[in-house]
């Protein structure tokens, strides 16, 4: 039993869009362009929002650590004694700064009693204002609480 071998034709009615030869497919050069040029615009628009979100993230745990340092002032101010008979020295009106704050942070207070000038008309109260700042953010921390005096 002999076997022959035959070719497969291509159908003679194909039509073949104009621009085009017979047996080429394919991108034209200008397609492998654009699509690169396209791919490599979207590359950069991420790059460039990554920068962003990491600047970002670092203001935003800048500003937080500013926050619990200043929490963390305004609550042992307001843990002292102040009452009628004691008073603590440390709540004397008076402006005070930190002698040794973390790196790159500057954390002061003002103690200022209530009824007289300028700190509010309450009397046996104290007006405690605490301020954080640091080197990069471009704005400070600030809490303000009224101490009463305590019976």
């Amino acid at each position: 039993m002999m076997m022959t071998i035959t070719s497969i034709r291509e159908d003679p009615e194909e039509k073949i869009p104009v621009g085009h030869k017979k047996g080429h497919c394919g991108f034209t050069l200008l397609e492998v362009l654009m699509a690169m040029a396209l791919l490599a615009f979207g590359i950069l628009a991420v790059g460039s929002m990554q920068v962003t979100s990491i600047k970002a993230n670092a203001h935003a745990n800048q500003m937080t650590a500013a926050s619990v340092w200043a929490r963390d002032r305004m609550e042992g101010l307001m843990a002292l004694a102040y009452t009628s008979a004691f008073t603590d020295p440390a709540l004397s009106e008076n402006t005070y700064q930190d002698t040794d704050p973390p790196e790159g942070y500057t954390i002061s207070w003002e103690i200022c009693n209530g009824g007289s000038v300028g700190c509010g008309t309450i009397a046996n109260t104290i007006l405690i204002e605490v301020t954080v700042q640091h080197a990069k953010l471009n704005r400070d921390v600030v809490l303000v609480n009224i101490k009463p005096m305590s019976p």
